[in-house]
């Protein structure tokens, strides 16, 4: 059910973009940050089988990247290998946006 509202949001948002890169991007976007580091390698396995030649880039909140970046900053926190705490962090803002509550 997330994924088919996460594409029909994303249709509605810009209705230039083929639905097989919507519904690409709605399965991806919905489950990515559910999966442990190993578990990524297996689901985006299967998304390529899906979907072969499609290569749809994330979606970029600048906005609350730089704000997680600064944050750490101040905080002195580490970001982690290529930004792995940030990209966590957005993709906890994608699961709020979808679910009512989230178990952490």
């Amino acid at each position: 059910k997330s994924v088919l509202y996460i594409a029909g949001s994303l249709k509605r948002d810009d209705t230039t973009v083929p639905e097989r890169a919507v519904l690409m991007r709605a399965l991806r976007d919905t489950n990515m940050a559910k999966l442990s580091r190993d578990d990524v390698f297996v689901f985006m396995g299967l998304i390529k089988a899906l979907f072969p030649n499609l290569d749809v880039p994330p979606k970029v909140n600048p906005k609350l990247n730089d704000s997680c970046r600064q944050a750490c900053s101040e905080r002195k926190l580490l970001r982690g290998e290529n930004d792995i705490f940030i990209l966590r962090c957005v993709q906890y803002a994608e699961l709020l946006d979808v679910r009512h509550s989230v178990f952490v």
